[in-house]
């Protein structure tokens, strides 16, 4: 997708889809598994 921005190395995270229906059990289950990836980015920002 950058790549197509004309960005190719910009850095971002993704969640898997669909997320529209999944219970709230699920979907925090999903961002509880990118927490620290999220973590990670904004401490290291484009820099990784």
């Amino acid at each position: 997708m950058a790549k197509q921005w004309g960005v190719a190395n910009y850095q971002f995270l993704d969640i898997p889809h669909p997320i529209a229906n999944l219970t709230e059990r699920e979907l925090d289950e999903r961002v509880d598994g990118l927490v620290e990836d999220v973590v990670k980015f904004l401490l290291d920002g484009q820099t990784r």
